[in-house]
């Protein structure tokens, strides 16, 4: 009696092959969710190239792309910022500098990923000039996750926003309740390793 329960019990188990369908299947469908996921996230990676329209220090449109400089935040628009004469407009003069950076130029700008807003982080460049790079060192935007050393370059000069002991961006936005956190997710951040490393 009890062997019968045994035999009985091991052969109404699952075959091996159906097992291993099974799980094919479902890593089939995974595979495609894991697809839409990415696709319906802009968290894609490509590259834009063309004439600028700029919007502020550290964003700007090619075509109908927006791109948001990847590694560096600009003050704000409204933005201001102190030196020793006084307070002067440096969200207006961070945006100023990237349209005299890019000023008749066809910029080149290589995708990293896509912020919560689906705006294209990116690394553009003029030839071999760091647009990017550039902001940061001029003293128009804040290293924000790439350009330390050029930020250290900015403050040793005392250019730009490094004429006093001024405000950063995300701190501003903060005290004025904008809710624009710029910090991508994780998957973008590690795309945004990868292509620096590559960049």
């Amino acid at each position: 009696m009890n062997r019968r329960r045994v035999f009985n019990r091991q052969s109404s188990s699952k075959p091996l092959w159906r097992i291993f369908c099974e799980a094919l299947l479902a890593a089939v469908i995974l595979g495609f969710l894991s697809a839409a996921a990415l696709t319906f996230s802009g968290s894609e990676i490509r590259s834009v190239a063309g004439n600028v329209r700029v919007i502020d220090g550290d964003s700007l449109r090619i075509g109908s792309e927006e791109i948001r400089l990847w590694g560096i935040d600009a003050p704000e628009i409204k933005q201001e910022c102190r030196n020793q004469k006084g307070s002067f407009a440096c969200g207006r003069d961070a945006q100023k500098q990237l349209r005299k950076l890019t000023l008749g130029a066809e910029l080149s700008c290589k995708g990293l990923g896509r912020d919560k807003y689906v705006r294209l982080l990116a690394v553009c460049r003029i030839g071999k000039i760091d647009i990017n790079a550039a902001m940061v060192r001029s003293g128009f935007a804040y290293a924000y996750g790439g350009y330390s050393f050029e930020e250290d370059e900015a403050r040793m000069a005392e250019t730009g926003v490094w004429q006093a002991n001024n405000e950063r961006p995300k701190s501003f936005r903060d005290r004025t309740k904008a809710n624009m956190d710029l910090a991508p997710g994780l998957l973008d951040a590690l795309y945004q390793w990868i292509g620096r490393l590559s960049a």
